[in-house]
């Protein structure tokens, strides 16, 4: 559902990340994608990534089941402590990817405006 979003991001300079059986679903897809380690594995992890800042936005959506659930706790608790925003659901990945793209493509004439604004 949301490969046509990154393939998109891919083609404006965006990279991407993710563990083995993530990372082999989007090379499947035609996603370029270097491949980090789970929690539990040797070398550098996903977490690692995270600490470091090379990952600046998490998309993860975990299956809730034993490791999955566990890893995924720790993955959005270290992206919120390092500042990285975290999406876990469908509807809400989906609607920043195609956010991203739109401001990525019309740049001009975007302003932030605090949402109180919108209903003065």
């Amino acid at each position: 559902v949301i490969t046509p979003y990154l393939s998109k991001l891919l083609d404006l300079g965006y990279s991407f990340c993710a563990t083995s059986g993530t990372r082999k679903h989007l090379v499947e897809s035609g996603i370029k994608c270097e491949q980090v380690g789970k929690l539990d594995e040797d070398g550098p992890t996903i977490l690692d990534a995270l600490k470091s800042g090379e990952i600046v936005l998490v998309l993860n959506t975990p299956s809730n089941r034993g490791d999955s659930k566990r890893d995924g706790e720790n993955i959005r608790n270290t992206a919120i402590q390092y500042g990285a925003p975290c999406f876990t659901r469908a509807e809400n990945i989906e609607a920043v990817l195609g956010s991203i793209i739109g401001v990525q493509l019309k740049p001009q004439g975007l302003e932030p405006m605090a949402l109180q604004e919108l209903h003065q």
